[in-house]
């Protein structure tokens, strides 16, 4: 009883949402964290079937089993969106683990860690570096066009007639607007 304490004591105090299942996919226990994530309620979770809890959601899943419900055998850690109860979706760094008894599968242990936040800066810092992307190239043709008209600028000097000046202009009008040819 005394380490049974314990565990239920280290379950119910992870910052991390915790799910336990069973070989059938029904709720057997969440803690506090798991419950404030999805915002669902302890009673509410109580023999909840997996399927009910996430139901398939084609905008944000692909796989018909969802890998917390674990029949391998193996433990599992992926990247995963879920949506919670309110319909907001969460960006969750997922690790299953099979809960074994008498070398079979009894069921599973999820541990849930939200990263939608991390999701979410790496998208802005994506977003900026693709703005900063953008404008060095746009900076490098304006670059490229200041040269070809001080480059013209200086053909231009040189030239002693209207007719030269008129080529100088066209050939510089070609390197300034090759789409335009």
């Amino acid at each position: 009883i005394e380490q049974t304490t314990y565990l239920d004591s280290l379950i119910q105090s992870s910052p991390l949402g915790i799910l336990v299942l069973d070989w059938q996919g029904n709720v057997e226990l969440t803690n506090d964290a798991f419950q404030e994530l999805f915002l669902y309620g302890q009673s509410e979770l109580v023999a909840m079937n997996i399927h009910s809890l996430f139901p398939p959601d084609g905008e944000i899943e692909k796989a018909s089993e969802p890998p917390e419900l674990i029949v391998t055998g193996r433990a599992t850690q992926k990247g995963i969106r879920r949506r919670r109860r309110d319909g907001k979706i969460l960006d969750l760094e997922l690790c299953t683990v099979p809960v074994m008894a008498h070398g079979r599968v009894r069921g599973s242990h999820t541990i849930y860690k939200d990263i939608t936040e991390q999701i979410q800066a790496f998208e802005v810092e994506r977003q900026h570096g693709d703005s900063l992307n953008r404008l060095i190239k746009e900076l490098e043709s304006r670059n490229r066009q200041m040269a070809l008209l001080n480059e013209m600028s200086n053909l231009l000097d040189c030239c002693s007639t209207t007719a030269e000046a008129g080529a100088v202009v066209v050939q510089s009008a070609h390197k300034l607007f090759p789409e335009a040819i």
